[in-house]
């Protein structure tokens, strides 16, 4: 299972969906958010996207003008784990983590 598909399956388990009882609106906020970014995380892994997005995390890669190291990039997309959005994303993951039974993802 990819982190996004994994993340989409998180966010239709019942306790998450529970949690976000009443509040629909903010739901599809967190859930469009975390998959932005579980998007941007499983981009990192060499074989995801590299015709569009050849950085990943393991291995260097060529541009127009140098082999660039992953230890020497940025990742800036990544930025968005320092937003609050992010910071629910953490939580979420968290609570996958510890209630993974209950949650039911298999």
């Amino acid at each position: 299972m990819g982190f996004e598909k994994f993340m989409r399956a998180l966010f239709l388990s019942p306790p998450i969906r529970e949690g976000y009882e009443g509040r629909t609106a903010q739901l599809r906020q967190v859930s469009r958010s975390a998959l932005a970014l579980a998007r941007e995380i499983e981009k990192l892994l060499p074989a995801v996207d590299v015709q569009v997005s050849p950085e990943n995390a393991k291995y260097p890669w060529a541009n127009a003008q140098a082999v660039i190291s992953p230890c020497d990039h940025d990742f800036s997309r990544l930025s968005l784990l320092r937003d609050p959005g992010g910071r629910t994303f953490l939580k979420l993951l968290r609570c996958a983590v510890e209630r993974f039974d209950a949650i039911g993802l298999r």
